[in-house]
């Protein structure tokens, strides 16, 4: 065998040991980067669920601890309304908007939007109705 052949002969068996090398790191490896944003595991109130009244928080639960840059929970009533009041706030995974008192019944829509600790932001809306106005807590309950 000349050494122009032996050349050709080794060239082919590196280059079919470099495809398999590299099917292989796909397939033991694969790409991480787009199953990294965190995710929204559950929602407080529950989407589409019905209350007896309007809660005081909105909460949402994610797989990991958001980043807080940007955080926005905005909370509309039917009437486009945002009964959102004060800054989201950020605990672990938890992450919780405080609603204005006298929030009305109706179908409310919930959009958020955070960054995730991936540093990628995501967005989602869910909803809820309420059957009547949140309790006042300044005034005593009734005896």
């Amino acid at each position: 065998m000349d050494s122009f052949s032996l050349t050709r002969c080794l060239f082919r068996q590196t280059a079919l040991v470099l495809l398999a090398f590299l099917s292989l790191t796909v397939v033991i490896f694969p790409a991480t980067a787009a199953q990294a944003h965190d995710v929204l595991v559950g929602t407080n109130p529950e989407d589409g669920a019905t209350l007896s009244t309007a809660p005081s928080t909105i909460g949402l639960t994610f797989s990991n601890t958001p980043i807080a840059l940007g955080a926005e929970i905005l909370v509309f009533d039917g009437n486009g309304t945002n009964w959102a009041d004060g800054p989201v706030s950020i605990v672990d995974n938890q992450v919780s908007q405080a609603i204005r008192a006298g929030a009305p019944a109706g179908k409310f829509t919930v959009q958020w939007r955070i960054v995730s600790s991936d540093s990628h932001p995501i967005e989602g809306t869910f909803s809820f109705t309420s059957q009547g106005p949140e309790p006042d807590s300044s005034q005593p309950a009734p005896v």
